[in-house]
């Protein structure tokens, strides 16, 4: 597949064309607007320049969702592939539902059956239930341009509903700051609200159902420097602070996945722990590594501290938490795997609320240190100067405020491998993973922290009524320690970051990020382009901590390593921009950010500026193809069909693509050709007397260096013979595997074509047993009574319509494993040349057979059922 055929098919698609025009209109009437008002209303509607993102991608499926702004519609795109790996159609339908609010996020959970659409006040929540799902593109065509291999599907009604719509009427000069899909649940999403409120919803139960209220004016602080305090609202009212973002921890070691960190207007950076969604899934044998796990702390720290009481009290308060969050709660089997609930204590006044830990990290003391403060890196980072917060620098310390938070924690293979070998385990050695904490700034700073070592629990415990806490013990810390790793620049330009008013909230936005697990990399976007973050010092650090789960060849080069090299010396933060301004230093924010992955299709970013000429990142290939950004639409003299003319001669400049420096990729001849033998000067005698000794004197430098220049010759010829051989062989075994592996998707991609003809026709029969059931409901509405056979069959069609719910969520399961090995043979086939092992073959030959004796078994219950209706009729 050829990224320009995506790029051409995605560019001509209506939506994104109505968008631009419309995008066209609100340049000139925002230019015109700006010659008519002062510079002096920045203030005014600060919420206006909040980061944006339209479309979010559910990649199981191959479906990008997409706000539209120019109509205000929710619409779904699909890419549909053939089997020459080639587009086959780009299908486009609307999802109607009612928006009447500036939209500023949209976003899948993580099984993508609910959407989350974000605004300012308002929290939408649209539901994508299998019922709906199975009628996309199923309606009337009304758009068909075939040089395109565009379809358009006629409106899809949809089921919506504004979360918690009373409090919004009821705090009406509160707005929303952030709202996140919790990662421990599908069904759960936390919302942090202006007023320092973080609220965590049930969306399934109620709509408005707010199953954790939490005020963080109102909880108690434990400092990292101090005793435990009160916040006292009433006296230090003039000095509270404005928590502006959250993140949750990553999902890593015992404490840091039940973690939700937080951060002030002023850098201050808080966290709370545990916070847990009522019923979150955990697998069996990581809670009784947790069990194990505090009760080794308990009997470690009594060792340490000589019994200390209320280290006891401790410990057995964070054991007596675990067995309330896991009372009455049966062990599930889901894939082969125990899983146990987690739910809220059922008398909440036997747990208190937990503390708020902090400031565990102060951003302005490590802006105004950062040339002295010890960094693990060894490049040093740039420092940054944070001024006082009086009238005269106000502009600088609002440059200076953060604006996002981000815990990360990219799984390194150690890691993986050991969780691999001890899966079922109830080994209470679990590996500490270091997470990496990241503090964005409005001026485009990234502050880059590390912490190596686990979250710590903490409870407003309550010793008596008259309300005297416990006595924190200081024998020993018990805090998050933070460290200053470096400090990153996405070098915004000054117009990039200038503060002018501006009409509307799609021609400016604050910087702002995403982190991507498929790539383990960290996505920023801003007004300057977008720019991709890896961090492979985390892999290093993680081998540090943990060296016993280095394998033993890995530890004898390791050991030769260190031998060469006393001083440990990490790895830097790889930054790298793939989207750039443009010439003109234009403001053109992004405000559509998510990534593609097809296994046909292949791995795509796609970006989507307030231009909406859209642009696509090939991730597989390290291939960047853009449409660039349109500067003709800035220009206020020109008319309509200028626009037009400039746009294609944007388009024909955007044939000279940009490429990626590739300068992962090392040659072995590097070293011979970055370094060649001096070039042979032309040889020159003097006129007149020319002496012996003269002569022989050039003829020796003459003839030293045509002997370099012969031996590099001939090592390079030497070296590339060799290469050549290498390759040769390479090429055989490829070939060998690579048609060994396309009889395994070849058979793959028939079992799946197989196994969705299959769900089709499961759907269809539950289509008519729903109707069947229906007809027994009104029967029973109208007073007629009911047989004793149609009470059984009653009985009988809910069983089977809760059994094919369950079998339709294991099918898409099935379909995603057979997307990842598929991708992981492709994968395979450009750096490996092994074969796919036999064991591999066989579990997916028997996981097959098993879902087509469920899918026989189940058919037949049907067809039974059916029969039985027919008779009782």
């Amino acid at each position: 597949m050829k990224i320009r055929e995506i790029i051409t098919l995605l560019s001509s698609n209506p939506l994104f064309q109505n968008d631009q025009s419309y995008f066209t209109k609100l340049v000139n009437s925002s230019n015109n607007s700006n010659n008519k008002r002062s510079d002096g209303d920045d203030s005014n509607n600060p919420h206006l320049k909040s980061p944006k993102n339209f479309i979010s991608i559910n990649n199981q499926s191959s479906e990008i969702y997409y706000f539209s702004v120019s109509t205000s519609k929710l619409f779904i795109i699909k890419v549909e592939s053939t089997l020459d790996n080639t587009i086959g159609a780009i299908k486009f339908q609307e999802l109607k539902i009612n928006v009447n609010f500036e939209v500023y996020k949209i976003e899948l959970n993580e099984n993508s059956r609910y959407l989350a659409i974000v605004g300012q006040v308002n929290c939408m929540i649209v539901d994508l239930s299998p019922s709906i799902t199975n009628q996309y593109f199923s309606g009337k065509v009304i758009f068909d341009e075939p040089e395109s291999k565009t379809l358009g599907y006629d409106t899809l009604l949809t089921r919506s509903f504004i979360l918690d719509k009373f409090f919004q009427l009821s705090q009406m000069s509160c707005i929303i700051k952030q709202v996140e899909w919790h990662p421990q649940s599908n069904i759960h999403l936390l919302i942090l609200y202006s007023n320092n409120l973080l609220k965590m919803y049930n969306i399934q139960n109620e709509n408005d159902h707010c199953e954790q209220n939490i005020n963080l004016e109102s909880l108690h602080t434990w400092s990292s420097l101090n005793l435990i305090k009160t916040n006292n609202v009433k006296q230090q009212k003039h000095d509270k602070e404005r928590f502006v973002s959250f993140c949750f921890g990553a999902n890593i070691n015992f404490w840091t996945r039940f973690t939700v960190f937080l951060i002030t207007d002023n850098g201050d950076v808080y966290n709370l722990c545990p916070i847990i969604p009522n019923g979150c899934l955990v697998e069996s044998s990581f809670y009784k590594q947790f069990q194990k796990h505090i009760i080794r702390q308990k009997e470690q720290q009594q060792q340490h501290s000589g019994g200390n009481e209320y280290s006891k009290s401790y410990f057995d308060y964070q054991f007596k938490w675990l067995m309330a969050v896991t009372i009455n709660n049966v062990i599930v089997e889901i894939e082969n795997s125990d899983w146990i609930k987690f739910s809220l204590p059922l008398q909440s006044s036997a747990f208190s609320p937990p503390l708020l830990q902090g400031p565990v990290f102060q951003t302005s003391n490590n802006l105004i240190n950062s040339s002295s403060a010890a960094g693990l890196a060894s490049t040093t980072s740039k420092t940054l100067a944070l001024t006082s917060s009086n009238n005269n620098s106000s502009s600088t310390s609002d440059k200076n405020q953060p604006i996002r938070i981000q815990c990360i924690s990219p799984m390194t293979s150690a890691a993986e491998q050991y969780k691999q070998q001890n899966n079922n385990s109830s080994s209470s050695n679990l590996p500490l993973t270091p997470f990496i904490l990241i503090i964005l700034l409005k001026s485009g700073e990234c502050i880059v922290c590390v912490s190596c070592q686990d979250t710590i629990p903490m409870w407003s415990t309550i010793e008596n009524n008259s309300g005297i806490y416990f006595e924190q013990d200081t024998s020993f810390p018990r805090f998050l320690d933070l460290i200053h790793y470096e400090t990153l620049d996405l070098e915004l330009t000054s117009t990039s970051t200038t503060t002018k008013s501006k009409p509307n909230y799609l021609l400016y936005s604050y910087p702002s990020m995403k982190f991507d697990q498929f790539t383990n990399s960290l996505l920023f976007f801003h007004n300057s382009g977008v720019q991709i973050a890896k961090f492979p010092w985390i892999s290093q650090l993680f081998q540090q901590i943990n060296p016993n789960l280095i394998q033993k060849k890995q530890k004898e080069q390791q050991q030769e390593e260190e031998e060469e090299q006393q001083d440990l010396e990490f790895e830097n933060t790889n930054l790298i921009s793939i989207v750039q301004q443009p010439p003109n230093n234009s403001i053109i924010p992004i405000v559509g950010i998510d990534v593609f992955s097809n296994i046909k299709i292949g791995t795509y970013l796609i970006i989507v500026p307030n231009t909406f000429n859209i642009i696509i990142f090939d991730m597989d290939g390290l291939c960047l193809t853009t449409d660039s950004f349109d500067d003709s639409v800035y220009n206020n003299n020109s008319s309509n069909n200028n626009n037009d003319n400039n746009n294609d001669s944007t388009n024909d400049n955007n044939n000279e693509s940009t490429l990626l420096p590739l300068q992962q990729i090392i040659s072995p001849l590097k070293n011979y050709i970055s370094n060649p033998p001096p070039t042979i000067p032309r040889i020159t005698l003097p006129h007149g007397n020319l002496k012996a000794i003269d002569f022989l004197k050039t003829l020796v430098e003459v003839k030293s260096k045509v002997f370099n220049a012969v031996s590099y010759s001939s090592q390079l010829e030497f070296d590339l013979q060799a290469r050549i051989k290498g390759l040769e062989l390479l090429r055989k075994e490829q070939l060998d595997t690579l048609t060994k592996v396309q009889l395994y998707i070849n058979n793959i991609k028939h079992n799946q074509t197989l196994l969705n003809n299959k769900l089709t026709y499961v759907w269809d029969k539950q289509e008519v047993s729903s109707e069947q059931m229906n007809s027994l409901y009104q029967i029973e509405n109208e007073g007629t009574p009911l047989s004793i056979n149609e009470i059984d069959l009653k009985k009988s069609l809910k069983q089977m319509n809760s059994q094919i719910s369950i079998y339709s969520e294991k099918i898409n399961q099935i379909s995603k494993d057979l997307e990842l090995e598929d991708d992981n043979n492709n994968n395979n086939n450009q750096g490996s040349t092994e074969d796919i092992p036999m064991e591999n073959q066989k579990e997916i030959k028997n996981l097959l057979d098993y879902q087509d004796t469920r899918i026989d078994d189940i058919l037949n219950k049907v067809e039974k059922l059916i029969k039985s209706v027919q008779i009782t009729k």
